[in-house]
């Protein structure tokens, strides 16, 4: 249970740098602090809770999934925003008449009546 939380509590503070680093506001002293703070404040609050017989590490378990999403939706977000995305555009398939030919429109050999000379 106390690795869980540890584990969320760290996966949370690394989205969260990788989030500082997008936004060029990266502090290693920052991000150094808060990863151990943050991991020792999460396993202490469950300890807290298994002496009070109260499973709190459910709730630290869902603000730190919580802040994770929101973090990766913040990071997902700016970088479709920065970057110049192209999306692959996929060939159309011709419509294929009922009687199993393709119009001349859609065929990709040139026919001889579009060159003119």
């Amino acid at each position: 249970m106390y690795l869980s939380v540890a584990v969320l509590a760290g996966l949370d503070a690394v989205v969260g740098g990788g989030r500082a680093i997008q936004e060029q506001s990266f502090k290693a002293k920052v991000f150094l602090s808060g990863f151990i703070m943050t991991v020792i404040i999460a396993v202490l609050l469950s300890a807290f809770g298994e002496l009070l017989d109260a499973p709190i590490w459910y709730a630290t378990g869902f603000v730190f999934t919580w802040r994770i999403l929101t973090n990766v939706s913040v990071i997902r977000r700016n970088w479709l925003e920065t970057e110049d995305i192209q999306i692959p555009r996929f060939p159309r398939f011709p419509k294929i008449r009922q009687d199993g030919s393709i119009p001349e429109a859609a065929s990709s050999q040139p026919s001889a009546s579009s060159n003119p000379k």
